[in-house]
């Protein structure tokens, strides 16, 4: 059984910001976090100090997320909501590579585990994928213009792009039309659309044949899909509470092994470990200083990082 302490081994605060995004560097050195005011933190996952403090935006245009290359450790990639991509090396650090999307809005990052392609997404609800070495799109899934009834492709703001672990040619995208989209790299639409799942941030996740989602809203908040059918095998709400007691979520987390997942958001601000087979929260919830934005647990499946709206970043061990 895998529990949180609700001790954090360490806080840091940042002011005046929100932290939007956190992720654990590849060689488990450090934790990167992204924020509301442009910029990009590469912090000491011993002690939560900063290490880099990396200008994405000079405009103040918020980070919404960051994706490490698995294949090529020190280069991560970054996306700003006024449609910017970034590459950076993150030995200087240095900038490598910018390119925007214009006239969109981003806020959806994943990178493919082989390295090779990385996915965008936003406002304009087109997912778009990219050649990592040419940096060129070679896929954009979008609804057709003018269809009102077909569902493939997203009809509003996409938040969430998730390459599937188990299988290398799967995509998932989620966002405000309460659907998830699963993506084939090889066609040109949808393959499977899973209706329900209101999706405001890094809140879809798979491990093996199952896809998580963590929704938005005051009901039916966690959903497990299996992905081969379409098929939705559990839901729970988050409480028994009335609605003004809910949390709403922004991120949800499998453990490497799948046993357990992490699920955070707002309103309550809080954060609870849940054991996948029996779709029950284990432990006590962590209840935060501001709401839960984004969460990344450890390769070793140690610690958890988080991000929270007041700015803090917090590491909890796993008990």
């Amino acid at each position: 059984m895998k529990r949180l302490n609700i001790s954090p081994q360490w806080v840091e605060k940042e002011t005046n910001t929100e932290v939007f995004s956190v992720r654990y560097s590849p060689d488990g050195q450090s934790i990167a976090a992204t924020l509301s005011n442009g910029h990009v933190l590469l912090k000491s996952i011993a002690t939560g100090r900063t290490s880099f403090n990396i200008v994405h935006s000079n405009k103040g245009f918020s980070v919404p997320s960051i994706r490490f290359n698995p294949v090529l450790p020190k280069t991560f990639i970054t996306i700003s909501s006024d449609g910017v991509i970034k590459e950076w090396n993150s030995r200087s650090p240095k900038n490598i590579w910018t390119y925007t999307e214009e006239g969109n809005q981003l806020y959806a990052l994943d990178i493919h585990k082989a390295g090779q392609i990385f996915a965008t997404a936003g406002s304009d609800s087109v997912v778009r994928v990219y050649d990592d070495k040419t940096k060129q799109c070679i896929h954009s899934y979008a609804r057709a213009k003018y269809d009102f009834t077909s569902p493939s492709g997203h009809s509003d703001r996409a938040y969430c792009v998730h390459f599937v672990n188990s299988d290398p040619n799967l995509l998932a995208s989620g966002g405000w039309d309460n659907t998830i989209q699963i993506w084939d790299l090889r066609q040109t639409n949808s393959v499977m659309v899973l209706p329900g799942p209101h999706i405001c941030g890094d809140a879809i996740d798979t491990n093996k044949n199952y896809l998580l989602a963590g929704s938005w809203r005051t009901h039916d908040q966690l959903q497990l899909f299996d992905f081969r059918t379409g098929k939705c095998l559990k839901q729970t709400r988050w409480s028994t509470m009335s609605d003004d007691n809910q949390a709403q979520l922004y991120t949800v987390k499998f453990f490497q092994d799948g046993s357990h997942f992490v699920a955070g958001g707002t309103e309550t601000n809080q954060a609870k470990v849940y054991n996948t087979e029996q779709f029950n929260s284990v432990g006590s919830s962590i209840t935060f200083p501001g709401g839960v934005y984004s969460s990344a647990i450890s390769k070793d499946n140690k610690t958890v990082v988080f991000g929270l709206s007041c700015g803090y970043v917090q590491l909890h061990n796993v008990i």
